[in-house]
């Protein structure tokens, strides 16, 4: 629910379990209307009974798992598993916000990007969206031999996997 220019309000689709007070600021001089947060106070879920009453078809985007469809599954605020969604969900998407980044990084001169590494040495440190695409592609080939069977097997006798660091995801060929 966008911004109606014509009208002067902006819809959005907070509830009262959403901090709204910053998703509100961006959008002034427009009025904000947000129906979750007025009486009667509605949840995600009842709006979607209320939709679903009315035969009204749901975002395509809420049929890969999304959580909402504000952002069209490219959201600055969304983390790593979002942005794997928009990967698999809509490549060309991710690939224009990968080239915007790359632009933005440029420009800027800094080491920054949208999402964060979560963990080991690196934890904290700005992770590209390219640099995440090529570590989503080595984690899935050092993975995509193990089913649950031979996991467990693996890891009996060889002990834990290694785990694919993103110091390691350079090595990877970008093509392949």
């Amino acid at each position: 629910m966008g911004a109606g220019r014509d009208s002067g309000t902006a819809r959005l689709r907070l509830d009262r379990t959403q901090r709204h007070e910053k998703s509100i600021e961006p959008w002034q001089p427009y009025r904000i209307a947000s129906p979750l947060l007025s009486p009667p106070y509605w949840q995600k879920g009842d709006f979607d009974a209320w939709r679903e009453r009315r035969h009204i078809e749901p975002p395509r985007l809420y049929s890969t798992g999304a959580p909402h469809a504000n952002c069209g599954g490219a959201c600055v605020r969304a983390g790593q598993v979002e942005w794997k969604r928009l990967l698999r969900w809509n490549r060309d998407r991710y690939l224009e916000w990968e080239a915007d980044e790359e632009q933005t990084r440029d420009l800027l001169g800094k080491d920054v990007a949208i999402l964060r590494h979560r963990s080991g040495p690196q934890k904290g440190r700005p992770l590209p969206l390219r640099a995440f695409e090529r570590l989503l592609k080595v984690t899935a080939r050092a993975t995509s031999s193990l089913t649950p069977r031979t996991s467990a097997h693996v890891g009996a006798i060889l002990g834990p996997r290694p785990v694919v660091t993103p110091d390691r995801v350079a090595e990877v060929p970008r093509d392949s």
